[in-house]
């Protein structure tokens, strides 16, 4: 059963008490044993937010890193994971979350799955991925791999785009090409939602030939004609989605892959309402609960 937060702080305080660390915010480091400096914290993305909370919130008053060990010597797995998605999300909408609910998915007219294997990472979600894809969505899937939603009984993706390894921007950029330059842009929505200056620039940047779908073919290793296809389904759609993994965060490349799919997301005006939306398909249950409440060593 799920514990209350005042059942949580009574686990969290004993424990303390057990080590000693009650009242270690009153003394000096040197008269602490061990040397709180040289101690450190791993807050998991696998509990609660109220756990997270007592774990690194200096203002809970029950911080035993940064208030009793005197440090900021924090971190979480989700900073492995999911940091490009942090960063990214932040620097193009403004907030690090992704922008839907799991219900959404209902109203998806196109699915665009990249650098994700859902049938294998995120069962219980993809079941119901499944069932939209078997009433009648479109799938667009961008990975190297050829997973099992490519095709398996009366799923079947519309096109796959199977990318060399290195080239996920690359593709991105290409899809986002054929959106700018075949008039695909909902200007209404640029208008009332995106910044114009920032916009201007970004359509003046991806409208540049060397981002045409077959200047960048023999890079990707994508026909051109399936990128040119894949981009006008996801464009034309009433509602369309991308769904993505750590095949584009645990990247050289994460936060600008992140940042692109938010821009042609912002282009398309699939942002907003239901079956739309950046939807990072996370690693454990709290990765977002433990980005949200500080556990990063950079933080605070």
């Amino acid at each position: 059963t799920r514990k209350s937060e005042s059942e949580v702080r009574d686990i969290v305080m004993e424990k303390m008490d057990l080590v000693g660390l009650i009242g270690a915010e009153k003394k000096l480091p040197g008269e602490i044993s061990g040397g709180m400096r040289k101690r450190a914290g791993l807050a998991r993305a696998l509990v609660l937010d109220p756990e997270i909370v007592l774990f690194d919130e200096p203002d809970s008053g029950l911080d035993p890193v940064r208030t009793a060990f005197l440090n900021n010597n924090i971190d979480t797995c989700a900073r492995v994971c999911h940091s490009p998605t942090g960063y990214g999300l932040k620097q193009t909408m403004g907030e690090s979350a992704g922008t839907q609910d799991f219900d959404s998915i209902d109203q998806a007219d196109v699915v665009m799955v990249i650098g994700a294997n859902p049938t294998d990472a995120h069962p219980v979600f993809a079941s119901r991925m499944k069932r939209r894809l078997r009433d009648g969505a479109d799938l667009i899937v961008l990975d190297p791999r050829r997973i099992d939603l490519v095709q398996q009984p009366h799923i079947k993706a519309k096109y796959h785009l199977g990318l060399r390894p290195g080239t996920n921007v690359a593709v991105i950029n290409a899809l986002a090409h054929v959106v700018v330059t075949e008039g695909l842009v909902d200007e209404a929505f640029v208008a009332e939602r995106c910044d114009p200056a920032a916009f201007n620039r970004w359509r003046a940047f991806i409208a540049e030939e060397r981002h045409a779908p077959e200047a960048v073919e023999t890079l990707t290793g994508v026909p051109a004609e399936a990128v040119r296809g894949a981009a006008r389904l996801y464009a034309t759609a009433a509602n369309a989605a991308i769904y993505y993994g750590l095949g584009v965060t645990e990247h050289s490349q994460g936060s600008t892959m992140v940042m692109g799919m938010a821009n042609l997301a912002m282009a398309t005006g699939n942002l907003g309402r239901a079956g739309v939306g950046i939807n990072p398909l996370r690693g454990q249950n709290n990765v977002q609960g433990s980005c949200d409440m500080g556990s990063f060593p950079h933080e605070f």
